[in-house]
């Protein structure tokens, strides 16, 4: 209890003090307040869970640290099957022979980047369907050491409207060699 009379976290270390003759005489005691820490957490929990892509954030292991709620509806998976797991779940099967070299060689030289410049990057859902995606990555140090944090977005709409488009423009030149191949024919005739 706060000397303002309100509740508070504390974190608590007790020691034993003992005299010359190793007898227990009393007690050292350290309380430090946990209020800032537990209102920075659930802060950064916030912004986490804020985030329009899925976060998914890996120790230098591969293991999966934490993810939000964007990550579970994007892969299909819970929060709790993932943690602890081999991210290269979350990747097509063909990828993961690769993998592990890619992430030590990030890990050996950290900095924000997106990942895999000029490559098409899939991910996999839990039922099996893979989808295309964009993967930012930024380092994280921490007391746990360093952590890597992958935004993940999905591109199908994109991918299908640059199809679109490109389908489109197809079509046009389609259309444009006719006519010039129409008025083409139409002068020879004239001449």
């Amino acid at each position: 209890v706060h000397k303002s009379g309100r509740l508070i976290e504390v974190w608590l270390t007790v020691s034993p003090v003992r005299d010359g003759q190793g007898r227990i005489v009393g007690a050292s005691k350290i309380v430090a307040d946990l209020t800032n820490r537990r209102r920075a957490e659930r802060q950064f929990q916030a912004l986490l869970e804020s985030a329009p892509d899925a976060i998914v954030i890996v120790r230098a292991d591969g293991r999966i640290a934490l993810v939000n709620s964007q990550t579970e509806k994007l892969f299909g998976y819970e929060r709790q099957d993932l943690l602890g797991q081999n991210v290269e779940m979350l990747m097509p099967a063909r990828f993961h022979a690769r993998h592990p070299s890619h992430r030590s060689g990030y890990f050996a030289s950290p900095h924000p980047r997106p990942m895999g410049n000029g490559l098409e990057l899939r991910g996999l859902r839990k039922d099996g369907t893979e989808f295309p995606i964009e993967i930012s990555l930024s380092p994280i140090e921490t007391a746990e050491g360093l952590l890597v944090s992958s935004a993940i977005r999905d591109v199908t709409d994109r991918k299908r409207a640059d199809q679109l488009l490109l389908d489109s423009l197809k079509e046009k030149e389609v259309l444009l060699k006719e006519i010039h191949h129409r008025v083409k024919n139409n002068l020879a005739v004239i001449s």
